[in-house]
């Protein structure tokens, strides 16, 4: 059998046009085009600084959380409440035993305060190290006053620490604990603009300290002291300013004399200036290089200094 052919059919019809969509006209423009391509030229030429502000507003929302004490960390976990501090009333608790050391003989009468502190440890200690404060506390538990506890205790020796209380007369409660440096009290402090330069004096007795900070970090002590022969302790105030030009003079970095005035008395004066000293300095109120302004001021208004 042969193969069926197949019909073609072939119109001679024009042929008509389909129409698939429209393209609509730009109502803005040339005007608009040109617009356009500015705000993205700008956008490119300005990314880095619109980064720094994002950077800067990011870093500025975190430290806000920060303060805020939030406890719960990104963990999801929480955090442990800060340990509670015990208060005691001014005729209670005499005595507190440590890892290293003992407070004993808690005396508290009007505004004297005395008690002893015993070396419990095979070594020497330095008590300016381990960030233990009294605290006093009015009625309504507030911080009327915070004494630090300071100084080097040899190994198996007691000493013996006399203080006074400020507004004695509303001090209802004390305690005895370490003092985290991140609860010490903020404060404004004056900062040059132009050298990021500041100044702290704190003033007791016969003593004036002056810390000088750069970007917030301690970079100079001057220390000057004028003593009157007529106290009391004359002699052994003269014998412990000796022992520290005995000790620290012709170090590096540091500037130290003693002299005795023509009218009595004598006239101690140091200068530690850290951009060369690299010795470590035991005296409590010689802070170290880079301490900030407000543990500085903490620690020293805690010894009986008047700072600003």
């Amino acid at each position: 059998m042969g193969k069926k052919k197949k019909q073609v059919s072939i119109s001679w019809n024009p042929l008509q046009s389909t129409t698939i969509g429209t393209i609509k006209e730009n109502k803005y423009g040339w005007i608009g085009t040109i617009i356009l391509f500015i705000l993205f030229v700008a956008v490119i030429f300005y990314l880095p600084e619109l980064m720094d502000a994002y950077n800067n507003y990011m870093a500025n929302k975190t430290n806000t959380t920060a303060v805020t004490n939030n406890t719960t960390p990104d963990n999801g976990t929480e955090e442990p409440e800060p340990p509670t501090i015990e208060k005691y009333t001014l005729d209670q608790k005499k005595s507190f035993d440590f890892d290293n050391f003992s407070v004993k003989d808690v005396k508290i009468f009007a505004s004297a305060f005395s008690y002893k502190v015993v070396n419990t440890s095979d070594n020497d200690i330095n008590l300016s190290d381990l960030n233990y404060f009294f605290q006093f506390y009015d009625e309504s538990g507030s911080v009327v006053q915070a004494i630090y506890l300071n100084g080097k205790i040899a190994k198996d020796e007691t000493k013996t620490f006399n203080e006074e209380i400020t507004n004695s007369s509303i001090v209802t409660a004390y305690s005895l604990s370490i003092i985290d440096e991140k609860d010490f009290t903020y404060f404004n402090l004056d900062i040059d603009p132009d050298t990021n330069q500041a100044v702290l004096t704190c003033l007791k007795d016969s003593q004036s300290l002056t810390y000088t900070f750069i970007d917030e970090k301690l970079k100079q002590i001057d220390d000057t002291v004028t003593y009157s022969p007529e106290y009391e302790d004359y002699n052994e105030k003269y014998d412990y300013y000796q022992a520290l030009v005995d000790k620290y003079n012709n170090k590096k970095g540091i500037n130290i004399s003693l002299d005795t005035l023509d009218e009595g008395g004598l006239s101690y004066n140091a200068t530690i200036d850290y951009n060369s000293v690299n010795n470590v300095l035991d005296e409590g109120f010689y802070f170290g290089v880079n301490t900030s302004p407000r543990v500085v001021k903490f620690k020293a208004e805690a010894m009986g200094y008047t700072c600003s």
